[in-house]
C-alpha cells in the first residue's frame, strides 16, 4: 500500500457508523499506519506500541497493546479517557477490539487460531514526549517554556484527581507535546478510578522506577498524593537537570529522611546558559479567561433527583450538569481575585444551553448578584435565560449565542483593582426565587470570567 493511498481516509471514515461509542474500524487503522509497520512506529511502553497514522485531514496516534489485556482492564482505560477532557491531557478519539482468526501450528497439526486485538486512538503531537526534549544536548529548554510545561502538567493532573482519577505513571514520558509546547498528559494504561468513599489502593508494583512514590514501591499502595510525587520527580528533572531517583536512593531516603537540594548543581545551570535561574523567572498572570466548571459552582439542591451530570462533547470540559426539576433556582460561582490580571476589567458570563424542552424558563426573569467574600451583596442586575424576545425591558440583561452553539449571559462585571485584589474571593450568583413556578431544562457548563 503506498503512501498516497494510506491518505484516503478522512478521520470520520476511521468509525462505524452504525455505533455512538466512538468504536472504530481495525482495517481502517492498519491501513493507516501502514499495517503497523516500522516505520509508523513513534514509541513504546512496557504496555503497547504507538504507530503514526496519516489521514487525508491530519494526522492520529493509534496505541496497538503488545499483548491483549483482560477486558475489564481495558475497558478500564477506555472509561478513564472518556471520562476527561482537557487542554492538558491528551485528547482521546476512538477504540478498537476484537479478534481475528489466522492458521497456526499445535502439536504438529494445523489449526485455526484466534488471536485478540485491542487498539486506542489519540490525537497526534508533533514534538513527542517531554522526555525526549529533556534529554537534548547541550542546552536543554528555556526557563520561560519550562515554567509552562510544569504550569500545564499541575491543571491536567489537578483535572484527573477532580475526577477521582489516579494515573500511576506520572512521568516525562508520558507527558506529550504540541507545536506550541503545551504539555498533556498521556497512557493511561495503569489508571484507577476511586469511588467518592475511596482515597487509596493496593495494588501490584505498577509504575516506573525514580518516579514512583517510597509507599507505591515498597507497599504497593497509591493515592493521590503517588501521582504528586511522581510529579515532584519531574520538576526536578526539569529545573535541575538531574534525572529522576533510583529505587536504591529512593529506599536511602525512605530511612534516613529526604535529601532537599536548595540551589540547581552547577551541571545543571550550564545546560542553560545565561538565562536566569528558576526562582528568578517572572511568573505572571495573563488576561485569558478563567472558566469555573459546572463541577465547582455551588449549586442549590444539587441531588440526582432535581440535577444530573451529562457528558457532553462539545464542552470544553466534557462534563455539564442538567436541571432535572426545582422550584428554587440558584446557581453560584467563586474565584480568588489573585487569580486574575492585575489592573484588569472583567465581565462575568454563565456559559449553557437551554434543553429541547423547558418549563418557567423562557421568559421569565432572574436575578443575578456580585458579593465579595462574607461581605453583602455589591450589585444587583435583571437577566433573563432566553434570548432577547420582542417586548422585553430594555433593562434585562439577555444572553447571545456564541460560536461553539453555546449561549452566554452576563452577569455581572468588576475591576481586578488593588482593593480587589486583597479580598479572598468574588462571588456570582444567578438567582430566581419564585418557589411557584417549576424549572427544568437548563444545562450549565460553567462560569467565564472574561477580561473586557
Amino acid at each position: 500500500m503506498t503512501h498516497k493511498d494510506r491518505k484516503d481516509y478522512y478521520l470520520k471514515d476511521l468509525f462505524f457508523q452504525q455505533y455512538e461509542d466512538k468504536s472504530m474500524d481495525p482495517s481502517r487503522l492498519s491501513d493507516i499506519t501502514d499495517n503497523f509497520s516500522k516505520k509508523a512506529e513513534i514509541g513504546s511502553g512496557g504496555f503497547g506500541v504507538v504507530y503514526k497514522g496519516v489521514l487525508r485531514d491530519g494526522f492520529v496516534a493509534v496505541k496497538k497493546f503488545k499483548e491483549a489485556i483482560d477486558d475489564k482492564a481495558f475497558v478500564d482505560e477506555v472509561n478513564c479517557l472518556t471520562k476527561i477532557e482537557h487542554p492538558n491531557i491528551v485528547k482521546y478519539i476512538g477504540y478498537c477490539a476484537g479478534s481475528e482468526k489466522h492458521i497456526a501450528m499445535n502439536e504438529g497439526k494445523t489449526i485455526l487460531a484466534e488471536s485478540p486485538y485491542q487498539l486506542i486512538c489519540f490525537e497526534y503531537l508533533r514534538k513527542g514526549s517531554l522526555d525526549m526534549h529533556l534529554n537534548d544536548k547541550p542546552c536543554g529548554l528555556p526557563w520561560q517554556v519550562c515554567y509552562k510545561i510544569i504550569q500545564g502538567i499541575c491543571l491536567g493532573l489537578h483535572h484527573l484527581h477532580e475526577h477521582r482519577i489516579i494515573h500511576r505513571d506520572i512521568k516525562a514520558g508520558n507527558i506529550l507535546l504540541d507545536d506550541h509546547m503545551t504539555p498533556k498528559i498521556a497512557d493511561f494504561g495503569l489508571s484507577r478510578f476511586l469511588g467518592d468513599a475511596k482515597s487509596r489502593i493496593n495494588t501490584r508494583q505498577d509504575g516506573t522506577l525514580g518516579y514512583m512514590a517510597p509507599e507505591s514501591m515498597f507497599n504497593g499502595v497509591f493515592t493521590f498524593k503517588s501521582d504528586i510525587y511522581s510529579l515532584g520527580m519531574i520538576i526536578r528533572k526539569i529545573v535541575t537537570g538531574n534525572s529522576a531517583i533510583s529505587k536504591e536512593e529512593t529506599s536511602s531516603s525512605t530511612r534516613k529522611g529526604p535529601k532537599v537540594e536548595t540551589e540547581p548543581s552547577m551541571a545543571a545551570s550550564a545546560k542553560r546558559p545565561g538565562e536566569a535561574s528558576p526562582e528568578k523567572l517572572e511568573v505572571t498572570i495573563d488576561a485569558r479567561p478563567k472558566m469555573v466548571p459546572s463541577r465547582s459552582l455551588q449549586i442549590a439542591n444539587n441531588r440526582p433527583r432535581f440535577w444530573r451530570w451529562l457528558a457532553i462533547t462539545d464542552s470544553r470540559f466534557g462534563e455539564c450538569v442538567e436541571l432535572l426539576s426545582v422550584y428554587f433556582l440558584q446557581v453560584t460561582g467563586e474565584i480568588p481575585p489573585r487569580e486574575l490580571s492585575a489592573g484588569t476589567s472583567y465581565d462575568v458570563h454563565l456559559v449553557y444551553k437551554l434543553a429541547t424542552k423547558t418549563i418557567g424558563l423562557r421568559g421569565s426573569i432572574q436575578t443575578s448578584s456580585m458579593r465579595l467574600h462574607g461581605k453583602q451583596v455589591i450589585t444587583t442586575n435583571k437577566v433573563c435565560l432566553e434570548p432577547k424576545a420582542h417586548g422585553m425591558a430594555d433593562d434585562v440583561m439577555c444572553p447571545i449565542k456564541r460560536g461553539d452553539g453555546w449561549l452566554e449571559l452576563r452577569l455581572a462585571e468588576f475591576v481586578n483593582d488593588d482593593n480587589m485584589l486583597t479580598e479572598e474571593g468574588v462571588i456570582v450568583v444567578l438567582r430566581e426565587e419564585d418557589t411557584t413556578i417549576q424549572k427544568s431544562g437548563l444545562i450549565v457548563a460553567g462560569m467565564e470570567f472574561r477580561s473586557k
